[in-house]
């Protein structure tokens, strides 16, 4: 289903060309280049066109993805994710199925900027971050694990554990 212009609403859009992810649309109305990501039917963005989704981000099915977030080609995330407003999420990060991020959440990827050397960081399935949190680069965050609100995370997570604070420190193991 070819989508409306995002800028002027206007249903005045041609396929330039379809990719693996995304579809390239040029509006005719505005003149504008569009990329349009194929997420997953069963998946919604809300107010894509408020987002900054690079059409090489891997989005998985039932997932919500609300406006304002940003998310880098390098990016995998799995099913039932849900990403709450004003997320920053850059190359290198990858999702498993079933995680949260609060809104302001930000992923870094570069350890000694401006090196761009990026550093991977992998959530694993079931985590849950809380808003306004900051991981650093090259982390795993654990299954089950919870990062509380505001935390600055430096250092892995094991599975199951709850985080809080700045630097972050454990509160509960499972």
């Amino acid at each position: 289903m070819k989508p409306n212009c995002f800028h002027c609403k206007k249903d005045s859009l041609s396929l330039i060309q379809g990719y693996k992810t995304a579809a390239l649309y040029f509006c005719e109305g505005c003149k504008k280049t569009l990329a349009v990501p194929y997420a997953s039917p069963s998946s919604l963005i809300y107010k894509p066109e408020l987002s900054n989704i690079h059409p090489d981000a891997k989005i998985g099915d039932n997932c919500k993805l609300h406006s304002h977030i940003w998310i880098g080609a390098d990016v995998a995330i799995g099913d039932n994710c849900k990403i709450e407003a004003f997320a920053f999420v850059p190359d290198g990060v990858t999702l498993e199925d079933n995680v949260f991020l609060g809104p302001r959440v930000t992923f870094t990827n570069d350890k000694y900027p401006p090196s761009g050397k990026w550093a991977k960081t992998l959530v694993k399935r079931c985590a849950s971050i809380g808003a306004g949190s900051i991981i650093l680069p090259g982390l795993i965050i654990g299954e089950n694990a919870k990062i509380g609100a505001g935390a600055v995370v430096t250092k892995d997570v094991p599975d199951g554990e709850t985080w809080i604070g700045n630097p972050a420190k454990v509160l509960t193991k499972p």
